[in-house]
């Protein structure tokens, strides 16, 4: 867990639905024995703990807990698969003008950023470049309005250097 802060929320949480003082110690046992697992599955092992914990957890209930967890699909992996329907499509543009995917992050990259008339111009090597954009394209949207804003720019910035020249 690296937010400290959502620590010290929790841990105090914890305190007071168990009635029960934490020590600045024994906080730092926790933080410390926590540290290498990510805050979501923290967040998670610390309200799986109060509704069902019928004392204070130990750090190593909470360990077990987490590790109970069904492992998520990172969004890298997400990315990687959703790359392959694209480049699928890539391959069948002509064919396929409008391509309607299932997943909505790849439909708004396809319909906003690579729509069918840039797709069909792009050599081999022009797909290696835009395997990697996309990725990245993918990841910072999947990330939330940081990534929304980071298209938007990049759009933006398409545009003012298309215009160059």
């Amino acid at each position: 867990m690296l937010n400290s802060v959502k620590f010290q929320e929790y841990m105090t949480l914890l305190g007071d639905v168990y009635d029960k003082e934490i020590s600045d110690a024994k906080k730092d046992i926790y933080w410390v024995i926590l540290k290498p697992y990510s805050d979501a599955d923290c967040v998670k092992a610390f309200k799986q703990a109060i509704a069902s914990c019928k004392w204070f957890p130990k750090p190593s209930e909470l360990i077990d807990i987490i590790k109970s967890f069904v492992p998520e699909i990172s969004i890298i992996t997400k990315a990687e698969n959703q790359l392959q329907f694209v480049l699928k499509w890539a391959k069948e543009c002509s064919s396929v003008p409008n391509p309607k995917f299932k997943d909505p992050v790849t439909q708004h990259l396809v319909d906003t950023i690579w729509p069918q008339n840039v797709m069909m111009h792009k050599t081999v090597a022009d797909m290696v470049w835009f395997a990697k954009d996309f990725k990245v394209a993918y990841v910072a949207h999947c990330e939330g309005c940081e990534g929304k804003l980071l298209l938007e720019t990049n759009n933006k910035i398409k545009s003012l250097i298309s215009g160059i020249g």
